[in-house]
């Protein structure tokens, strides 16, 4: 039997009906973006930094990405691109870092650090992570996911430091950056104190070198003290310089002594050589 006209105008309804229907339930199970891109805010040093085109956001590995140009200027640095090499350098002080498009590593004064994410170029712009970035140039970064917010703090205030742990090192104009025994970077005082990363990055070794005449021995005590009280208590670090006062030349043993403070784990000794004092994180 033939369709009437009235079953053909009810079958059109139908089909039209099922095709909106249809349209409505892929829009539900289509993943849509987690958050607009404008939504991620960052400031440095309580000033919100402007992002008036390329916006931050968070990348596949839930690092905030952002226009190496923006944060660059915000601490102060001045940045450098290599087309050849697809290679960012920003430039502060004495302090170097850079890094390459989609290579998860990070190299701060020729020292080479994995990252667990790698800048990228978006919307004809290079982002870098906020966070490496930030902490290479010795900035403290905190994240906020309620408010989707990072808060940058540069203590240093764009000056010449470096950060080793908790630690923030000042590079003087004399002093020198190289590599240690255990290829991690290591600050050269002028004084002769030396400073550098333990077989972690996040513990920090110092060095007191003593009975040696091309060395300042009363400066680099001093250095050293001021250093240690940035993360520990006047009268630990009282106590920590006691013991190491007891070791006069190189050939002096100071047996290794622990102490303790929050966090923090400290061993202060030496054999032939220098007072070492090692700081590890907990």
């Amino acid at each position: 039997m033939k369709n009437s006209p009235t079953t053909k105008v009810f079958k059109a309804v139908f089909a039209l009906t099922a095709v909106c229907l249809l349209s409505l339930a892929v829009i539900a199970v289509t993943p849509q973006p987690a958050a607009a891109a404008d939504d991620v805010k960052v400031f440095v040093n309580g000033q919100e930094i402007s992002f008036p085109d390329a916006k931050p956001f968070i990348d596949s590995n839930g690092r905030t990405q952002v226009p190496v140009r923006f944060v660059a200027n915000a601490l102060g640095g001045e940045v450098d691109w290599d087309p050849d090499a697809r290679r960012v350098d920003i430039e502060r002080g004495s302090i170097t870092i850079s890094m390459t498009i989609g290579v998860k590593e990070i190299v701060v004064l020729k020292v080479k650090k994995p990252m667990d994410t790698a800048p990228i170029i978006q919307e004809s712009r290079t982002f870098v992570p906020l966070r490496f970035v930030s902490e290479g140039f010795g900035a403290k970064v905190e994240w906020n996911a309620a408010t989707r917010t990072v808060y940058i703090t540069d203590a240093d205030g764009g000056g010449d430091k470096y950060k080793i742990g908790d630690f923030l090192i000042d590079i003087g104009p004399n002093d020198k950056v190289g590599l240690s025994t255990l290829n991690r970077l290591s600050v050269y005082k002028e004084s002769g104190l030396v400073i550098g990363e333990g077989s972690d990055a996040s513990n920090i070794i110092i060095q007191i070198q003593v009975d040696n005449p091309k060395t300042d021995i009363p400066k680099q005590r001093e250095e050293a003290a001021a250093l240690l009280k940035q993360c520990l208590s006047d009268k630990l670090v009282d106590e920590i310089m006691a013991y190491a006062d007891q070791k006069q030349t190189r050939s002096d043993k100071l047996e290794p002594k622990d102490f303790k403070e929050g966090r923090y784990e400290i061993e202060v000794g030496g054999g032939f050589g220098p007072i070492e004092i090692t700081i590890w994180i907990d």
